[in-house]
């Protein structure tokens, strides 16, 4: 029966200890301890940028839905190649149908034609068919599998849409990024490149623009404008390719 006098007495000192001066200082340091940790709460939550990694992550989810590599995996096209390092051009045009290839490459001096079926490539020389090494200048960006693999990789910048209901998807990647994807053997860096995805109404890609100056002044030591615009039509009508 004395615990509940016990508890009043206790009770009691208390007060009287927070009626003191030195219980009201420690009441009052309390409350602005608490209030403060209540306002750095909420001003985290509130911040504009405190939902921007969701937000972001929300959008690259949708913007992996707003273009199709169907049409070109099915491996039925017609191609151009526009090749720009500094003031040489290069132009390789053709068609592509599964492991075959029927293509000419226009160059500043010359023009060249060639086949290919797998990895073998044979360039006409006079009439005549001889094997040569493959000739595509920075080879690795035309590959579906690679193309795939970059635009995964990379990170959405921004989008363009035209009232012909074609759009423009703006991405960017890192010289590391892109020597990690290729298994290059340079060293890399975080300077950025920029590669842009061009689509039809139905956001299947038809074309590709990469600026890599970054990525080829690392790879090659040369600072020169450096870009790969490539553009895809007749989709699916390629019947067949004669080989020579």
């Amino acid at each position: 029966m004395k615990e509940k006098p016990e508890k009043e007495e206790k009770s009691s000192k208390y007060r009287e200890f927070f009626q003191t001066e030195r219980g009201k200082a420690v009441l009052f340091f309390a409350f602005y301890v608490i209030f403060f940790i209540v306002i750095a709460i909420l001003f985290r939550t509130s911040r504009p940028d405190s939902h921007l990694k969701t937000e972001k992550e929300q959008l690259l989810n949708e913007v992996n839905y707003q273009y199709k590599l169907d049409l070109l995996e099915n491996e039925n096209y017609h191609y151009k190649y526009l090749i720009t390092i500094g003031t040489n051009i290069s132009l390789y045009e053709g068609d592509h149908l599964k492991n075959q290839e029927m293509f000419q490459m226009i160059g500043k001096d010359a023009s060249k034609r060639y086949f290919r079926e797998g990895s073998l490539f044979v360039e006409e020389v006079n009439g005549q068919w001889i094997q040569t090494e493959n000739p595509y200048q920075l080879k690795e960006f035309y590959d579906v599998e690679k193309i795939k693999t970059l635009l995964e990789k990379a990170t959405f910048v921004s989008k363009t849409e035209y009232q012909n209901g074609k759009n423009e998807l703006k991405f960017s990647l890192t010289t590391e990024e892109i020597k990690n994807i290729f298994k290059e053997n340079f060293i890399g860096n975080s300077s950025e490149n920029e590669i842009i995805v061009r689509l039809d109404e139905n956001k299947n890609i038809v074309g590709l623009l990469y600026n890599i100056e970054n990525y080829y002044l690392q790879k090659e030591k040369v600072d020169t404008d450096v870009h790969i615009e490539i553009t895809y039509t007749n989709f699916g009508k390629i019947k067949e390719i004669e080989g020579p």
